[in-house]
């Protein structure tokens, strides 16, 4: 009768769920589940040295032994969701249900990465230049989470640190006009573009996304009509150290000012950064840019390798963003108050730590 028809789909519409045979041989007309079979499902379930008691709803115990790259993380996710699956069986859930609801929520996730790759390929423009020659100019950038832009408000603020850093007499430009810039994991290029805007000579882009390099940070060069003083090398960051790791030749020798600002959770900033104070493509009068996240704060040491020390550390809302000069001296942590300040050399001018201005002024 119809009460039976409602038990047997458990809650569900008819026509969502899909009938097909038990696997126990039940037509999909019997009007109670048989509770031998229910018992029967209760040892399978509480089996924990077996298999799963469903086939295809990919047991922990199989994951982990047919895909040994999963994750530690993935296969506890498997085994809690073997435990679920134990815990409804022996609860008098049927089978085919589960199968059914496992193979619909499979194909809701499979939807919902296709649309966030989708998303992903998607521009608008809310990024703008600060300052300079291009200033309040648009740039593009992808509409998805994976590229994470410096926004304008740290951006600017960044850029006053550095000009307050290398002894800028306006605090907008650079004090000469042969600044070379190298932009890791450059993404829509804003920064290194800011560096041009601002009166640099040059500007590498490294950025290992295909698609962002052909279709926002290209492109966002191109409108502002800036190709001749940019280099775009499409590769992993890794990949672009080790490639110049014995000389800075082939990019025209070591640059001023270098920007770090990697997706926070997915590299080492220790190894990259050491990689960095390593390498010919930074000389003794270079500045380095790091943005990262308050869970990176342990890893911003004051003195990195032979060479980096810390010089800036402030924090722009959820945003930190650290300076590191490249001159190998031991320099006091601008935050002790108590810390004798001692004046900077750079290639720019001899500019006082404190306030950032120079001698004469």
């Amino acid at each position: 009768d119809d009460d039976d028809d409602d038990d047997l789909d458990f809650g569900f519409a008819r026509g969502f769920v899909e009938t097909e045979a038990d696997a126990y041989g039940d037509d999909g007309d019997s009007p109670r589940a048989n509770k031998s079979n229910r018992r029967r499902r209760r040892r399978e379930a509480s089996d924990v040295s077996g298999a799963s008691a469903i086939p295809g709803l990919h047991p922990a115990r199989g994951i982990a032994a047919e895909h040994a790259e999963l994750t530690p993380k993935q296969i506890a996710e498997a085994r809690k969701k073997e435990q679920d699956v134990a815990r409804m069986l022996a609860m008098g859930v049927p089978e085919k249900l589960l199968r059914q609801l496992d193979r619909e929520k499979s194909a809701v996730d499979a939807f919902n990465v296709a649309k966030k790759k989708e998303d992903c390929k998607r521009t608008h423009k809310r990024l703008t230049i600060v300052a300079g020659t291009l200033a309040r100019r648009k740039l593009l950038s992808p509409s998805g989470l994976d590229t994470r832009p410096m926004m304008g408000m740290v951006r600017g603020a960044t850029f006053d640190m550095i000009m307050s850093a290398v002894g800028s007499r306006s605090n907008v430009a650079f004090p000469t006009g042969d600044a070379r810039w190298l932009d890791l994991f450059a993404g829509t290029g804003a920064i290194g573009i800011e560096s041009l805007s601002r009166g640099g000579h040059e500007a590498h882009f490294v950025e290992m996304d295909p698609w962002v390099v052909s279709h926002v940070l290209r492109k966002n060069i191109a409108s502002l009509g800036v190709e001749n003083k940019t280099k775009v090398h499409t590769a992993k960051v890794e990949t672009f150290l080790e490639q110049h790791k014995r000389s800075a030749k082939a990019v025209g020798g070591a640059f001023d000012f270098v920007s770090f600002c990697p997706p926070y959770y997915r590299v080492s900033y220790t190894d990259l950064l050491t990689q960095l104070d390593e390498s010919p493509l930074i000389a003794d009068h270079t500045v380095l840019l790091v943005e990262y996240a308050r869970s990176q704060k342990p890893e911003m040491k004051a003195a990195i390798g032979k060479r980096l020390r810390r010089i800036r550390d402030r924090r722009y809302g959820r945003t930190f963003v650290a300076l590191y000069a490249c001159d190998g001296r031991d320099l006091p942590d601008e935050d002790d108050e108590w810390a004798e300040q001692p004046e900077e050399a750079t290639r720019f001018g001899k500019v006082v730590r404190g306030g950032g201005k120079r001698d004469d002024e």
